[in-house]
């Protein structure tokens, strides 16, 4: 099957996210997308998505 969609880190970033609140994970974006928000861009576009699983989710 042919993808006709182009994402990108930050398209990318917020799906996770949604996915991750919808089940009540904890979770932080750090990476090239999360250091463009808060300082200078870098040329990379990297994600880095740190999970914390407890509970039901750990086994």
């Amino acid at each position: 099957m042919e993808r006709t969609e182009t994402l990108n880190a930050l398209a990318i970033a917020l799906r996770i996210a949604d996915r991750l609140a919808e089940d009540g994970i904890a979770y932080g974006i750090g990476g090239a997308l999360a250091l463009g928000a808060w300082a200078a861009p870098r040329a990379t576009k990297d994600v880095g998505i740190g999970v914390a699983l407890t509970g039901r989710f750990r086994d």
